[in-house]
């Protein structure tokens, strides 16, 4: 019997010995073929999921094993390594996703086909380039036989770049498209696409994401994958002998549309849609809002005669991806990556003995082994005893201490988990964003799993100090995890996450009112309808907030309140980086009369932790926990960019909805959650003399985008310095929601710090397409120009309440506090 079982063994050993040589020579004969298309194009933003589209086929014998991408072999990436599973049986192929986090400085990425036993079978490497966080990204998909549709003429403050896809290369991970600032789907079967990536892309434009699809001839298959979130219901197609509206819609006049025939989607917009162009009544381009995002649905193909060959189509892309709905500044993930793996790593259960508690057992220390041991060893005139018994007062001394250190530390590992949840009206899906920390007691290695919906990645407060993340491998599939992360006792590791959940519902109405000076009026109410209680809860509409104080389950609050408007205008475009907000928002001396950014606003009511020795105290550790986790998620420069006039409920919550936990080890949790309640909300304008709907759109309703301009690109409206021979200029629209049926005035003000600077002033002539220059500035710092004669209105407003201005030196150079535009009439609706 032993013979047999020593038979078998030696047989299963030699054959798994061929086996590996089979899979190796397999591999060297060039039986398993690798490839990687990377990122978009080659191209990544730092820090966010980057997509690798890796096609592997096997002509030899069966391989199982995992495609991955370690650290040693690519240089910048966020953790030691990022894998996922593959099987490949003989004479198979497979396309697969694999995400990875690249830092600033990664070059390349390399991709490896490697056994379960760590044998790496292939491999294929791909060049990497970082785009600036300014840069605008467009995907383009489509199937048409003329080809793809640029979109990177639309561009804010920096470059602009554009990927052209193929359906399958698509993510089926709604994170990996967050770093798009724009997706348009035409000419393509999108009923081809699989049940993931639809969700993928309805929870990307859900949660702030830019979806543009085209109708046409082939309208029918372009929608079917999307349906349900185009704001047009299609029936058929109708015949246009022109769509001339899009000359208008551009703001250059051309001949060059009237000639030919158009085929269009015909049908209707849904009830919340905005028909924004359309010819003989019937709709051009439509747009609707779908949770924070946007979707615009074009009902011919741009991609056909004669919009394809229309010189000026450039500026129709310019004025449909600048004037789409912005994000929050909550909206980004993490933004700041030290900050937020400092939020991970700050556990209030780890603390430390205060200064007090260190000086008493210090003082206890010394009396026991001085006086104390003196006066008892005399007593029992014992004096030459002191050489034993000092050592034992220092042995029990030091048990106490170690035995006091063990317990502050605890016996379970504590996960640290800090979470911002958004949630949109009637959604039934809640985004998630947050960070995770895990803390050891004693030095240990877990695995951390994240439940399915869930991504997970590591954390760094240092980019350039790779070393602790070297051995932290994240495994991707069904589920993400990592199973071999090693922390040391007292100190933590930190792993940020993303994802879709079922959302909280609540019950809330809101309504905005515009008033004819340009301040808001707030009125509302919002009931708990959760099962979760609220602290420290407030609403929040453009840069005011409103504290409601707690609200637990069940609870009604109404509120009450006035709005200063923002003091400038924004960026059209997801350019929440660029610095475009200068000392004018600074300026004023009263703390309460000026802007505050988006984490002054949410830190409301907090302040700074006391401290007692230098040491942070257990009260107070809450409110740095938080101003920490703000610091990470929120940008610091947003004032209120993309939240519009939008009315927001944030609340925190001590638990948390994200599924991180620890296999095979028990664990307690620290959780807190900030909850962001998008809340429902009618804008309209206070009746004022009887001729009701007349509002003053100041700045802080309007929005900006760069035109054409010579020298750099980097212009914007405020803190802008010109020298000779070079021009900026901007195109400002108000908001979606406060966009005016019709125009009574056009107010355009600038400021200086100096006089000895001019600089001339241009309104953009629709109707003649040309520059008309203003009268010369005065001799003050301040200059206003006011238009409200009907002739000219009807030349300078073009649609969507367009005003295009241009600006140059009149002399050597111009250096400009800020150009504003203000508008006055009646508003919409």
């Amino acid at each position: 019997m032993r013979r047999l079982l020593s038979v078998i063994v030696l047989v299963s050993v030699i054959g798994g010995v061929l086996g590996v040589f089979r899979v190796r020579a397999a591999a060297q004969s060039g039986a398993i073929h690798l490839s990687v298309e990377a990122g978009f194009q080659n191209r990544f933003r730092e820090n966010r999921w980057t997509p690798l589209l890796i096609s592997v086929s096997n002509d030899g014998p069966d391989v199982s094993g995992e495609l991955r991408v370690v650290s040693g072999n690519t240089l910048g990436l966020t953790a030691g390594g990022y894998a996922t599973p593959v099987d490949l049986p003989t004479q198979s192929s497979k396309q697969l996703f694999l995400y990875v986090a690249f830092e600033v400085y990664t070059q390349q990425v390399q991709v490896e086909l490697a056994t379960l036993g760590g044998t790496v079978l292939q491999s294929v490497t791909a060049p990497m380039t970082r785009i600036d966080k300014t840069a605008m990204q467009y995907a383009v998909i489509t199937e048409s036989p003329t080809g793809s549709i640029d979109l990177t003429t639309a561009r804010g403050s920096g470059d602009a770049y554009q990927s052209d896809w193929r359906i399958e290369n698509l993510p089926p991970l709604a994170s990996a498209l967050n770093t798009l600032d724009a997706l348009l789907l035409t000419d393509v079967d999108t009923g081809k696409f699989t049940t993931e990536q639809r969700r993928a892309i309805a929870e990307w434009v859900l949660s702030g994401g830019h979806l543009i699809v085209t109708g046409g001839p082939n309208w029918q298959k372009t929608r079917s994958g999307v349906d349900n979130l185009i704001p047009f219901t299609a029936n058929g197609t109708v015949t246009l002998n022109s769509v001339n509206a899009f000359i208008d819609y551009a703001g250059i006049p051309s001949d060059q549309l009237t000639a030919g025939s158009v085929i269009v989607a015909q049908g209707l917009p849904t009830a919340d849609a905005k028909v924004l162009v359309q010819q003989d009544n019937v709709p051009l381009l439509v747009r609707g809002r779908y949770g924070q995002g946007t979707v615009d649905y074009l009902t011919a193909d741009p991609g056909l005669e004669p919009f394809r060959s229309w010189t000026h189509r450039a500026a129709v892309w310019q004025n449909v991806l600048g004037s789409a709905a912005r994000s929050p500044g909550w909206s980004q993930e993490v933004v700041n990556v030290g900050e937020a793996a400092q939020a991970a790593n700050f556990v209030k259960g780890l603390r430390l003995p205060d200064i007090f508690q260190l000086a008493a057992f210090l003082g206890v220390y010394i009396l026991l082994i001085g006086p104390v041991n003196y006066v008892v060893l005399r007593a029992i005139r014992r004096l030459e005893w002191a050489w034993f018994s000092i050592p034992i007062i220092i042995l029990l001394t030091s048990i106490a201490a170690y035995v006091t250190g063990f317990s502050l530390r605890g016996t379970q590992a504590t996960i640290n988990r800090m979470s911002l949840v958004q949630v949109w009206p009637g959604s039934d899906q809640a985004r998630v964003d947050g960070v995770v920390g895990v803390l050891a007691p004693r030095r240990a290695i877990y695995s951390v799993a994240a439940a399915q919906g869930l991504t997970l990645r590591t954390l760094s407060s240092d980019p350039f100090n790779t070393d602790a993340l070297s051995s932290i491998k994240v495994n991707e599939g069904l589920t993400y995890g990592s199973d071999s992360v090693p922390v040391d006792a007292g100190l933590s590791a930190a792993f940020a996450t993303s994802g879709y959940i079922p959302a909280p519902a609540i019950d809330s109405s809101a309504t905005v009112q515009i008033l004819d000076d340009g301040r808001l009026a707030v009125k509302g109410r919002v009931q708990n309808t959760t099962n979760l209680a609220f602290t420290d809860a407030l609403v929040l509409v453009m840069g005011t907030t409103f504290p409601i104080g707690a609200l637990n389950p069940g609870e009604e609050r109404a509120f009450e309140f006035p709005v200063k408007p923002l003091d400038n205008a924004s960026p059209a475009f997801n350019d929440v980086n660029s610095p475009v907000y200068g000392r004018s928002y600074t300026a004023s001396s009263n703390n309460n009369e000026r802007n505050k950014t988006l984490r002054e606003l949410l830190n409301s009511g907090y302040v700074a932790a006391p401290t007692r020795g230098g040491v942070t105290q257990n009260d107070s550790q809450e409110v740095n926990r938080r101003a920490k986790f703000l610091a990470g998620m929120t940008t610091d420069g947003d004032l209120g960019t993309g939240r519009g006039v939008d009315v927001y409920l944030a609340a925190w919550n001590a638990s948390s909805p994200v599924g991180i936990s620890l296999r095979d080890s028990p664990f307690v949790s620290e959780d807190t959650t900030l909850y962001l309640f998008k809340l429902k909300s009618v804008v309209s304008a206070v009746q004022n003399g009887g001729n009701g709907n007349i509002v003053r759109l100041t700045p802080g309703y309007m929005i900006w985008s760069p035109l054409g301009t010579t020298g750099q690109r980097a212009y914007t409206p405020y803190n802008l310095y010109l020298s000779n021979n070079e021009q900026a200029a901007f195109q400002y629209n108000p908001i979606a929601e406060a966009q005016l049926a019709n125009v009574s005035a056009l107010i355009l003000e600038t400021r200086r710090s100096s006089i000895s600077t001019n600089a001339v002033m241009s309104v953009w002539d629709w109707k003649a397409a040309q520059w008309v220059d203003l009268p010369e500035q005065d001799n003050s710092t301040r200059t206003t120009y006011t238009i409200n004669d009907v002739n000219d209105l009807a030349r300078f407003i073009g649609p969507q309440n367009a005003v295009r201005v241009q600006v140059q030196p009149s002399n050597s150079t111009a250096n400009l506090d800020r150009v504003d535009v203000i508008l006055e009439g009646r508003l919409q609706g």
